[in-house]
Order: structure tokens, then sequence, then C-alpha cells
């Protein structure tokens, strides 16, 4: 489920760039959880932090999914 809301925010950089995912939150079992937006020299990744298992859930520029 995580990776689906994700998944659109993702779509969301791509339709209307950056600043339409700046500030968002992702509600995951009742709790807000801030989406992050990170840029590097190979790109950008957006993430969230779960605060049950605090782990990383990460989506890559090129839709690659990675759980850390």
């Amino acid at each position: 489920m995580i990776e689906y809301q994700l998944y659109a925010l993702y779509r969301q950089v791509f339709e209307k760039g950056k600043q339409a995912v700046k500030d968002q939150k992702m509600l995951i079992k009742g709790k807000e959880i801030p989406l992050i937006f990170e840029e590097h020299t190979s790109g950008w990744n957006l993430y969230v932090v779960s605060p049950f298992s605090k782990k990383k859930i990460i989506i890559k520029e090129d839709g690659k999914l990675i759980h850390l």
C-alpha cells in the first residue's frame, strides 16, 4: 500500500515538477508521515521513513523501489 501511494506521488513529480510534492505527507495507519524529496548528482529520490519499523521506502527517478 505504501508503495502505491509513493508511486502516485512519484508520478506527480514527473507531471508537475518537484514542487508538487513539497510539504506532502502520507497517511499510514492513522499517522501522517512526511514525504522527503532529495536531489543528488545522479538524479533524485522520493522517500518516507516508516514510524513503525524506522526503515526507508525509496522510489528513485527511474521508478525503482528500494527498501532499506
